[in-house]
């Protein structure tokens, strides 16, 4: 190994915790400048950044009167091979909570069209009332459609909003929190910026889903009905024709509460509602953030412009003549 390579500085040098300080210390103007300018860089953010708010609304199991259970009927509903459901298990809440998010209740939702306006809005063009494919001249929209092309992801056609379209957005809008001390209970949250148009979709969705259920309850009874009036025409002992009719009678009760007016699978706890505040973005967060982020880069660039000085200054005492600042 040459001499020349055993004197040569290393290219990186970890400084101690001393060192540090003293860059620091000496460019304090570079770090306060960069915590200038993560600050400024903040406030254009925030002025240029749409608020979004929380809207939430707290819904329970529904109450239900009377036991839709089949009591005595359950001898013969065994010997039918006939699960009748039990409305009370709580089941039924289970089951909204998770129409919430189904493919079903996104293409009931987008057949109304001030819901599809709602949250597609840049798509729609008021003097055509027609949706139309939106144009973007974002030259970071062109450069990521460029390198999904280059990558080989598939190139998806455009088409109108659908229940797909909608399915998507509830799934990034919506969630639903859940506490296990608190399983009697759920709350529905949808992060968004128009609130009063929120508060309007976050009824609709409640409505839709326990609707969805109801209508599914009502086409079982009804089959269920349906079957056992035809095995009591048929049934002539009257063991079996007073258990059919038994379990014909509680499916009637489950029918008309289905087919009533009340609350279904759930009920609300808690009506929609919006918070005064945006949930996002928070300025203190964002201007601290900022600044945080501008020092940041302020102190690594202190560093590395302390790291070249140090070495034009070594470079320059080897290149120097030996005695020359002797003779100075």
């Amino acid at each position: 190994m040459s001499d020349a390579l055993i004197n040569d500085p290393a290219l990186i040098k970890l400084p101690s915790q001393r060192e540090l300080l003293a860059v620091m210390f000496k460019g304090w103007k570079l770090i306060l400048l960069g915590m200038f300018i993560g600050v400024l860089w903040a406030v254009n953010d925030l002025n240029s950044a749409g608020y979004s708010y929380d809207i939430q609304m707290q819904v329970t199991p529904a109450q239900r009167n009377g036991d839709s259970g089949i009591g005595a009927g359950g001898g013969l509903a065994g010997l039918a091979n006939l699960a009748l459901p039990s409305l009370q298990t709580g089941s039924d809440f289970r089951l909204y909570i998770d129409t919430l998010k189904s493919r079903n209740i996104a293409d009931e939702l987008a057949k109304n069209p001030a819901i599809m306006r709602g949250f597609f809005g840049y798509e729609w063009n008021e003097t055509t009332q027609s949706w139309q494919e939106p144009v973007s001249t974002r030259t970071i929209d062109k450069v990521k459609k460029y390198v999904e092309s280059l990558l080989g992801f598939p190139s998806v056609p455009w088409q109108p909003p659908d229940g797909e379209t909608l399915l998507g957005a509830i799934g990034y809008y919506v969630t639903v929190q859940e506490d296990p001390r608190r399983p009697y209970i759920a709350k529905i949250v949808m992060n968004y910026p128009d609130r009063q148009f929120a508060i309007q979709f976050l009824t609709e969705l409640h409505r839709a889903a326990d609707n969805e259920l109801r209508q599914r309850a009502i086409q079982r009874t009804t089959e269920y009905i349906a079957y056992l009036s035809d095995m009591l025409s048929k049934v002539t002992l009257v063991e079996h024709r007073i258990a059919l009719a038994q379990a014909l009678s509680e499916q009637e009760k489950s029918a008309m509460i289905a087919k009533s007016g009340s609350a279904f699978a759930a009920e609300l706890f808690e009506r929609p509602w919006a918070s005064s505040y945006p949930s996002s973005p928070k300025p203190v967060q964002s201007l601290i953030k900022g600044a945080f982020f501008g020092g940041l880069i302020g102190s690594i660039l202190a560093l590395l412009l302390s790291a070249v000085r140090n070495r034009f200054r070594a470079r320059t005492r080897r290149k120097q003549p030996v005695g020359s600042s002797r003779n100075l």
